[in-house]
């Protein structure tokens, strides 16, 4: 993906009490913006709002699960659909990496947002299950210099406490995440795919939905 180049650094280089406010902010203008002249835009490229759906990315992870012989995330990939809430009437813009990381800062202010690879138009709790599954699964185990645990829990407060968003929404979508990284893990995932680090993402889907999942070899 080609954009223009953007000043700033990345949010993470910001003092650390200041980047969950930030961060926050940012995301829920993300998500307040009107998404018609970007549906317009996408359908005149012959783009319908299926191609850039949650459900188009669940159908992806569907077939690759049986294309690709993974049966043993079968029973997670059926406790998903199984659970799988319905999308709000107003769609989002949905960045699907949204983190301190792809966020630039000049001069105390956004000034843009990079790696729009997952973008997609969906339910707002969709994108903040990722910064939170992001932050707390991920980054802690490389970023050590950072208070994780503190940071996604502060944006969390400031997020919702503007806009409040279901639990249990989040919490669906943060095991959707939690099942897509299983999958790059054994696709080949250079992050995800860590031993250690599948053990982990089994254990945690296990504790938030009871499914166990076997993982191979």
């Amino acid at each position: 993906m080609i954009m223009e180049f953007l000043t700033g650094h990345p949010m993470v280089n910001e003092p650390e009490d200041q980047i969950p406010k930030m961060l926050a902010k940012a995301h829920l203008h993300l998500h307040s913006i009107d998404t018609t002249v970007i549906e317009n835009t996408l359908r005149d490229a012959g783009i319908s709002k299926e191609d850039v759906s949650f459900n188009r990315r669940l159908n992806w992870v569907k077939k690759l699960i049986e294309r690709g012989g993974h049966k043993w995330l079968q029973p997670a990939l059926d406790w998903i659909v199984e659970h799988r809430p319905e999308e709000p009437e107003r769609l989002a813009i949905i960045h699907g990496d949204f983190h301190p990381l792809n966020v630039l800062v000049s001069n105390g202010r956004v000034s843009g947002v990079l790696d729009w690879s997952g973008f997609m138009l969906g339910d707002p709790a969709l994108d903040i299950a990722i910064t939170r599954f992001l932050g707390t699964v991920a980054f802690p185990y490389y970023l050590v210099h950072i208070d994780w645990p503190r940071l996604i829990g502060l944006y969390s407060e400031h997020y919702l406490g503007e806009r409040p968003i279901d639990s249990e929404r989040i919490g669906f979508y943060e095991m959707a995440r939690n099942l897509m990284s299983l999958l790059e893990g054994v696709e080949g995932h250079r992050g995800w795919g860590q031993p250690d680090t599948m053990v982990r993402l089994s254990k945690r889907f296990k504790e938030r939905t009871g499914i166990k999942i076997s993982l191979p070899n």
